[in-house]
């Protein structure tokens, strides 16, 4: 490579060169990187409420369904991206970039995805449940550990890496394709922190 780029695509010494600056591409202005949304799934929990009436004693008491119905997104982080970050094998052809975990954000229940099942009574129990606003939000936060717990389950984690894996290929291969056809783009995690 002429001295200071990445690689030289043609060098007629004296009459000039032509390089390729990996990095810099990939870089572009970096104003522009960003969080990446790179994988959603919809999740869902149902809590049962239940008001024991007088005594606690079961003729008297009432149950209800909420049904929380969430998006779960996983994003990456690229505006810390450097030119360390992007590294150039030009035996294998090959340019790593190394960008950090797919990060989960908060799980978000809008209150209209919220669903309210009919109130069950039994004999002697009358009238609705009523949560104070600090029950209810205590019963979301719940609603939202069990979706988390769920996630984790189904190790959700690593179709996030997958897809970020392939949105991030997406979005840079053409930059380095453009620059010389012949290399390709690895993507390779690391842990931030």
């Amino acid at each position: 490579a002429v001295e200071g780029h990445d690689l030289t695509l043609i060098n007629h010494r004296i009459f000039g060169y032509k390089v390729a600056d990996f990095a810099e591409a990939v870089l572009g202005d970096e104003k522009q990187l960003k969080k990446l949304e790179v994988y959603s799934r919809e999740i869902s929990d149902v809590a049962t409420l239940t008001q024991a009436g007088l005594f606690k004693i079961k003729a008297f008491s009432k149950y209800q369904v909420i049904t929380y119905n969430g998006t779960a997104v996983y994003t990456v982080d690229l505006s810390g991206l450097t030119a360390a970050d992007i590294t150039l094998d030009e035996e294998t052809k090959t340019v790593t970039m190394k960008v950090p975990e797919p990060q989960l954000e908060p799980i978000n229940i809008p209150s209209e995805k919220i669903q309210f099942g009919e109130v069950e009574k039994e004999a002697f129990a009358f009238g609705n449940i009523k949560l104070t606003p600090e029950q209810q939000a205590e019963v979301e936060t719940q609603a939202k550990e069990r979706m988390l717990e769920k996630l984790t389950a189904d190790n959700v984690a690593a179709d996030a890496r997958v897809a970020a894996e392939h949105s991030i290929w997406e979005i840079f291969q053409p930059m380095i394709s453009n620059l010389s056809p012949k290399y390709t783009l690895k993507v390779v995690f690391c842990t931030t922190g």
